[in-house]
């Protein structure tokens, strides 16, 4: 991956067919979100950036700081 390149994770929606928000699923020592944050900062990308709307406020409290957030306030469409 070069320099130019950026990641989008998208973690907008509400998981409702799993009943349970899929970002917060414990997976080892984190969350499912963490941990995919954690796989992408390790890549050689410039910028990583999480795509949030459901639960939005309390997403943005596990996020690292150097991780870009940008929120889709119509996620539910």
């Amino acid at each position: 991956m070069n320099k130019h390149t950026s990641i989008i994770i998208l973690a907008a929606g509400n998981s409702s067919r799993l009943g349970r928000p899929k970002q917060l699923i414990e997976v080892g020592n984190g969350t499912l979100l963490t941990k995919i944050i954690a796989e992408a900062q390790k890549s050689q990308a410039k910028d990583v950036y999480v795509v949030l709307g459901y639960l939005s406020d309390h997403l943005k409290k596990i996020i690292p700081e150097s991780v870009k957030i940008i929120e889709n306030e119509h996620w539910d469409k």
